[in-house]
């Protein structure tokens, strides 16, 4: 006859990666299931997010034949112009979440 015993141990968190902000701090709850653990928690920065706002912007109606719908309703154009200064040598990837679904295949009213 064999006997053995298995006992299993272990940490999970309420998150797997974090997105800190200029909010304040984040709090993550760390939970062992069968009995007290010690942790070690460590974090390190991969990514800067910097929000930038526009130093200036237009809105204009387009003039041409094919950007007037009908009834002489016009389309128009918001032109925003955004100023970086101070930025260090590296990539740099825009992310602009407030146009997800709306550039190019916005449905029309």
């Amino acid at each position: 006859a064999l006997d053995c015993s298995l006992e299993f141990h272990g940490v999970t968190s309420s998150a797997s990666s974090l997105v800190l902000s200029a909010g304040g701090p984040v709090q993550v709850e760390a939970r062992a299931s069968f009995r007290r653990e010690q942790i070690n928690p460590k974090a390190s920065l991969t990514a800067v997010r910097t929000v930038l706002r526009p130093s200036e912007s237009a809105l204009d109606a387009l003039a041409t034949a094919r950007d007037t719908f009908p009834l002489n309703r016009a389309t128009y154009c918001l032109t925003l112009t955004y100023k970086a200064s101070g930025m260090e040598p590296g990539s740099y990837k825009p992310d602009l979440p407030g146009l997800y679904g709306l550039v190019y295949d916005a449905t029309y009213e």
